[in-house]
């Protein structure tokens, strides 16, 4: 499979099959995109983004406040209909942040996925 972002009703040959990617999976991906998005990173309008270096990626982080940050970024993809939960469990001994969310997307899908991040100098 090609590692690039397919847009929703694009066509893509895999294995020499037309592949599109629709539902869920375009979800996970929309998510994926916005949370990758840093604080700053836009140069147009450097108030959009996640504030991974100044909230997130600290040493210490607040876990309910990364949960709360993580939520609402979550809630503002276009077709996300409800944000049910947002896990963050933190591993000191290896410095990892996971991330875990479930939400439901606009034709009632529920949306789940799992990411980690490593955190503090």
């Amino acid at each position: 499979m090609i590692g690039r972002r397919i847009p929703v009703g694009d066509e893509l040959l895999a294995d020499g099959q037309s592949v599109t990617i629709e539902g869920s999976e375009y979800a996970v991906q929309k998510i994926q995109q916005r949370l990758q998005f840093f604080l700053g990173e836009w140069f147009l309008d450097t108030s959009l983004g996640v504030p991974w270096y100044e909230r997130i990626l600290v040493k210490n982080p607040d876990l309910r406040f990364v949960q709360g940050i993580l939520r609402d970024e979550i809630a503002k993809v276009p077709g996300i209909r409800d944000v049910q939960s947002v896990e963050a469990s933190l591993d000191l001994t290896t410095r990892r942040l996971t991330i875990a969310y479930q939400a439901q997307w606009y034709d009632a899908t529920l949306v789940t996925d799992v990411f980690t991040t490593v955190i503090g100098p």
